[in-house]
């Protein structure tokens, strides 16, 4: 079962390596790729794709694991699975703030805490996942109603 953030990290995935003249294996190829393929005998690209981000159950837990730890700072912590601009597998984070936990004087040491917390959990350096952070505040999440933060 995939949920939304697969599949569009997927289909990114997808487009990156038809741009590329690559497929993933199961994707239908056209029968010039057959022919060369059977006379080769060549596999192709075939993706690495990290444990963590295999396992969405696990991944899941381990986030609301560390955002139950940082309850007093946190709102909710969102996600995205993906490639980023280099094509290196990745997890975007999407973190709201309190209000409190997002002043000027405040925000840096919160930051730095949410980050190392989450790398922790999700192992992200042990699995060789690049993690990406975004934070906003409670009010500035109301206030813009982005529905890519829920």
């Amino acid at each position: 079962m995939s949920t939304l953030p697969q599949k569009r990290a997927l289909s990114r995935y997808r487009k990156r390596l038809n741009q590329r003249g690559k497929r993933l294996a199961g994707d239908a190829p056209d029968s010039a790729q057959i022919r060369a393929t059977v006379k080769t005998r060549d596999n192709g690209f075939v993706p690495y794709i990290p444990g963590v981000l295999a396992n969405t159950v696990k991944l899941d837990a381990n986030v609301n694991r560390a955002t139950r730890a940082l309850a007093g700072d946190v709102v909710h912590v969102y996600y995205e699975i993906g490639l980023d601009l280099i094509g290196n597998p990745s997890i975007f984070f999407k973190v709201v703030l309190t209000d409190q936990a997002s002043r000027p004087g405040k925000l840096r040491d919160v930051a730095q805490r949410v980050a190392l917390k989450l790398m922790n959990e999700v192992k992200t350096d042990q699995e060789g996942v690049h993690a990406y952070f975004n934070f906003r505040s409670r009010s500035e999440q109301e206030k813009m109603k982005d529905p890519t933060w829920v």
